[in-house]
């Protein structure tokens, strides 16, 4: 299914080169309304933050958290999450990279790995005061797009289905669970378990 929308983004394309110059090339900007909870250990989750809009190819403020310990920023592109991680504490602090888990409905949950990460290893050291940034690539390639971010279709009378069929497909894809990135961080010698929930809640082509 991760492959579908590419190939009808990528269908579209082609037709558009390939017909004649009087049929009209219509894009779109994909806006997704995005909700971030996070649940700390066994704590109940928290609803922190909801973004009416964001669009994925332009620079937007990031999804944040932040509680006694840490302070995190997410922002979200078309290959996959970007995310920092500022140590908050009086003492240094660790995130054991080699625990961290991905979760969507398309693949279910698997261990970030090296080609997952831009910067991979085991655990990294957050001093007091400073920050860790990283970048997650679920499908583990630069090149793959995680999220559609733009949609080209034919002007022409199947361009109304082809839009329904695009927007369903994402529905479909992200909307029935959560996507869910599980970071452990070890604080003060205890390990907490900071998972971060990203829900999709609506989305919307707008003409550009």
């Amino acid at each position: 299914m991760k492959y579908f929308i590419k190939s009808l983004v990528v269908a579209s394309l082609i037709l558009v080169n390939s017909c004649s110059s009087n049929i009209k090339r219509m894009s779109y900007d994909v806006a997704y309304n995005i909700n971030l909870e996070v649940a700390k250990g066994k704590d109940k989750k928290q609803a922190i933050e909801i973004k009416r809009k964001i669009y994925i190819d332009e620079d937007e403020k990031p999804l944040k958290y932040k509680d006694n310990f840490i302070e995190a920023d997410w922002q979200l592109d078309k290959q996959g999450f970007w995310f920092s991680i500022k140590n908050s504490t009086d003492s240094k602090i660790k995130i054991l990279l080699n625990e961290i888990y991905f979760s969507d409905d398309e693949s279910g949950s698997y261990k970030i790995g090296n080609k997952n990460l831009d910067q991979f290893d085991k655990e990294t050291m957050i001093l007091p005061e400073s920050f860790y940034e990283n970048y997650i690539l679920p499908y583990g390639n630069s090149k793959e797009s995680y999220f559609p971010a733009r949609a080209i279709f034919l002007g022409n009378k199947n361009q109304e289905k082809n839009m329904n069929i695009f927007t369903k497909e994402i529905r479909d894809r992200f909307y029935s669970t959560p996507v869910q990135i599980l970071i452990p961080i070890e604080i003060e010698g205890q390990i907490y378990d900071y998972r971060f929930l990203f829900s999709f809640n609506d989305i919307n082509l707008t003409d550009n």
